[in-house]
């Protein structure tokens, strides 16, 4: 086996994730073809709803001598939507993951776009999109035929005051091969780079496509991937299933642990990027997929299409309001299903929040064990028992359910609120349907009163009647 082959990891985010804030996979190639360049790491989140994708992109790169660097990135579609993003979103998202874990585990030089459009024509290179954005300066382009893309990029460099752009052999045959398969839109993104790591804010690209995507080929022939140190790749995918491990095998095939998954619910994604949350109607599967080695050793594409897929799911159906009378019991079923389309081990059903934490001893679940399967369709009962001592305060405490299945770190959470009371406290202290069942009962006895004293008059008029009949 080739020796060049470097460790390749598929994690699904441990409880202690380290990111190396790097690139999103792009080709890169100097303007000036004897400087040496070097892409320590890459990092992207990769967000797909099965038509939609947004893709995050950040870049950490080193170069023998300060210079302009042309990064190439090849879409499927043209991009709906390109800006700037930030550093935050890998780190927020990392923080999120963790906490969802725990209970598992342990500035560039001037560059002038509007050179670039005279060089395009539109039956061999269509310019779709160019800007400036923050250190990156990107045009986008819709290629047709390798010869006029090779040219187009030549003069494109050439009218900026470098030299012809350095594309060897193996890289015309790589862009070819996209133009073969249909994806004819890349990415010019000029950056400047030093011998000092540098970052630089990550770029944003939304566009539309039926599987998910991510390019790898075009780096393993770019300049970067002839370099010979290893790199590092960090994927974080978002998509409403659980990639098949036989799919990531196929990209990935040399592994040194199994692949893990972790639900995060849709409001999570809103503190990562609102792009992201409004990708997705419904919680989404996290995974992290990790290559430690050489560029050069990754030769195809990372896709997906929903076939690729399985889609795990349990639901949850409850009492939203359990009320418990202080000092007394109450036992509430619990239904968990298996709503997705693969068979779940290991589920479990957990209770968070309540009481001060609410203590283990106040509550019991039957039955306790969480070594069960749970086929698809099918659904268990659990039964919670509620104890509440007396010398708990009457009110409404917010709790969770959480039911999940330990072999896809798959979590379902559903609130309830538990409503202590007091018969026999201040109103004030009982909850909206206990004073209003005591202010109905109250005026039912106004009422019953009111009637017993009409009942009672009229038999007094009736007896009197009688009375006065007899006497005559």
């Amino acid at each position: 086996m080739n020796n060049k082959i470097g460790l390749i990891t598929v994690w699904m985010l441990l409880i202690s994730l380290s990111f190396t804030v790097v690139s999103g996979d792009k080709g890169m190639v100097p303007f000036n073809p004897l400087i040496q360049i070097e892409e320590n790491a890459q990092n992207a989140i990769i967000a797909w709803n099965g038509t939609e994708e947004v893709l995050i992109l950040s870049t950490d790169v080193t170069s023998s001598e300060s210079t302009l660097v042309l990064e190439l990135l090849p879409l499927p579609s043209n991009p709906l939507e390109v800006k700037e993003g930030s550093f935050e979103f890998f780190t927020k998202l990392q923080e999120i993951a963790n906490e969802k874990l725990k209970d598992y585990y342990w500035k560039g030089r001037g560059f002038s776009l509007s050179k670039a459009v005279a060089n395009a024509a539109e039956d061999r290179v269509e310019i779709t999109f160019q800007s400036k954005i923050g250190a990156h300066n990107i045009t986008i382009v819709k290629v047709n035929n390798l010869t006029y893309f090779v040219e187009w990029a030549n003069n494109f460099a050439k009218q900026n005051g470098f030299e012809s752009i350095n594309f060897s052999t193996d890289f015309q045959s790589c862009v070819e091969d996209y133009l073969n398969r249909d994806i004819k839109f890349f990415v010019f993104d000029v950056i400047e780079v030093n011998k000092t790591k540098q970052s630089v804010n990550p770029i944003i690209y939304r566009f539309n496509t039926t599987y998910l995507y991510y390019p790898i080929n075009i780096t393993a022939f770019s300049n970067v991937g002839e370099a010979s140190t290893t790199s590092e790749i960090h994927l974080l995918l978002l998509t409403e299933g659980v990639m098949k491990e036989d799919v990531i095998f196929k990209f990935f095939p040399y592994l040194s642990s199994r692949d893990a998954k972790i639900n995060l619910k849709k409001e999570d994604l809103k503190e990562i990027s609102s792009d992201v949350y409004n990708l997705f109607k419904e919680d989404v599967i996290l995974t992290e997929i990790k290559y430690i080695g050489f560029l050069s050793d990754l030769k195809t594409d990372l896709t997906a299409s929903q076939e690729n897929f399985i889609y795990p799911n349990l639901e949850i159906n409850l009492e939203k309001e359990i009320l418990i009378e202080r000092g007394k019991s109450k036992a509430v079923n619990i239904t968990v299903k298996n709503t997705g389309n693969v068979n779940l081990s290991y589920i479990r059903l957990s209770i968070e929040g309540g009481i001060q934490g609410l203590q283990h001893d106040w509550f019991s679940i039957k039955p306790d064990s969480y070594y069960w399967d749970l086929l698809q369709g099918n659904e268990t009962t659990f039964e919670v028992l509620f104890t509440i001592p007396m010398n708990v305060a009457p009110g409404r405490y917010t709790l969770s359910y959480i039911a999940s299945s330990y072999g896809y770190k798959l979590q379902k959470e559903e609130n309830a609120t538990l409503v202590v009371y007091d018969v026999y406290g201040a109103s004030s202290e009982l909850p909206e349907e206990i004073n209003r069942l005591r202010s109905e009962i109250g005026s039912l006895i106004v009422i019953f009163g009111i009637m017993l004293v009409i009942a009672m008059l009229i038999v007094i008029a009736i007896m009197s009647i009688i009375f006065v009949k007899i006497k005559k």
